[in-house]
């Protein structure tokens, strides 16, 4: 079993003619989940979500770590970069990694625990404190 599902925001209107919707649907699903498990694999311990969106306004991945990330921050891979699956894990391993030293979080997963873990998630400038 899985430990995360792939999930695609899959919308005909926008697909700007491409004949084959099912085909392309198929393919952002199996995008993401090729970078989800590479991301998975590689860094083990976080939550990734990835994003792959093959025919509309971005046309590419965004990779993006909910628990330190703001939503509307997310790491953004063009589609020229996915070709092969030597591209994808090479690009994939670099997405995590350098989400993973901007804040300053070990690569060995989070624990709550942990205070670099505390301390990445305070120094983000979009986590505010809530009043007690």
């Amino acid at each position: 079993m899985p430990l995360w599902t792939p999930h695609s925001n899959f919308d005909p209107a926008g697909t700007d003619g491409v004949k084959d919707l099912e085909s392309l649907a198929k393919r952002e699903v199996e995008t993401a989940r090729v970078i989800g498990d590479i991301l998975f694999a590689t860094y083990p311990g976080h939550m990734w979500a990835v994003h792959v969106d093959l025919h509309g306004k971005y046309k590419g991945a965004m990779v993006h770590l909910p628990v330190l990330m703001p939503h509307n921050q997310k790491y953004s891979i063009p589609i020229r970069y996915l070709g092969t699956l030597n591209d994808i894990t090479r690009i994939a391993k670099r997405a995590g990694g350098e989400i993973l030293e901007r804040y300053n979080v070990p690569r060995s997963g989070l624990k709550f625990e942990n205070s670099a873990f505390l301390e990445a998630r305070a120094k983000s400038r979009f986590m505010r404190e809530v009043p007690a």
